[in-house]
């Protein structure tokens, strides 16, 4: 009998998939724009980095993680391009340690692991809110700003197939056909950018803003070529050493009202600079 692996390791090359320009709606994704705020280079996008986790994630937690798995993620340094990064899952207490390491440094720590999150009760949840006309002009995000407890959307999210594909192997590159064949499935990754896309349809982004953390319980998987809706709610907004930090908790839902994803999303969104 073939003992089950108690780690798996990737390796890979990091890689910028966006323009490198300050032009772009996050330029801390731009090398202009990361040096701007004391940066050595442009940061490689979070759930980008999330993403090429995803491979080595359902490797260790099985096939059917992205319909009924759960994955919290720290990102504790910046990941920049060209940085050659070692993704490692290692067996823990019935999950996965999950760590992304470069230059002998940690990038992201966090856990993954098949069924229900341990923390999942603890997300807010609701049914899918209808789609109204939005009348409201997007407001410039700030602490005072910040519509604690309120609701977020619902917004309207388009996933046309050639779009979900060019994800896949453009910003990715995978071939993986679950993802990017005939009928591909909407990728873990590009469903975790939901409250991202959310919050900037919502809010006017006054500046450069980073990913800190997600929590991600996947609850159903969904083909691509469909309109889903994500929705959310902002529970927390302060200031840490000159930055300032927001929390937002919500859902991803699929075109029929079935929920593939509930997520909490923590990010800085008024970046201090550095230096």
């Amino acid at each position: 009998m073939t003992a089950t692996p108690s780690t798996y390791e990737t390796k890979l090359t990091a890689f910028l998939a966006n323009e490198d320009s300050p032009a772009i709606a996050n330029p801390i994704h731009s090398t202009d724009g990361a040096r701007q705020f004391g940066f050595p280079a442009a940061f490689v996008g979070g759930v980008t980095v999330f993403g090429w986790t995803v491979p080595s994630i359902m490797r260790a937690c099985g096939e059917g993680w992205f319909e009924h798995g759960w994955a919290e993620v720290y990102f504790r340094r910046p990941v920049f391009p060209g940085q050659e990064l070692t993704v490692r899952l290692a067996r823990e207490a019935g999950a996965f340690d999950l760590r992304v390491i470069a230059d002998g440094a940690d990038r992201i720590t966090g856990r993954a692991g098949a069924g229900d999150a341990p923390w999942l009760s603890e997300l807010h949840a609701e049914p899918r809110q209808p789609l109204e006309a939005n009348t409201r002009t997007p407001a410039p995000l700030t602490l005072e700003t910040a519509p604690l407890g309120e609701l977020i959307g619902p917004m309207a999210q388009p996933a046309p197939v050639d779009e979900c594909v060019a994800y896949v192997v453009e910003k990715l590159r995978s071939a993986d056909p679950r993802f990017a064949g005939v009928k591909p499935l909407i990728h873990p990754a590009w469903s975790a950018g939901c409250l991202t896309r959310l919050l900037y349809h919502e809010f006017v982004r006054v500046g450069p803003s980073i990913h800190v953390s997600s929590h991600l319980q996947y609850l159903a998987s969904a083909p691509a070529g469909q309109t889903c809706t994500a929705q959310g709610r902002f529970v927390e907004a302060y200031e840490r050493k000159g930055d300032h930090y927001g929390s937002v908790e919500g859902s991803f839902f699929a075109e029929d009202g079935t929920e593939i994803l509930r997520l909490r999303h923590r990010f800085i969104f008024k970046v201090a600079p550095r230096g």
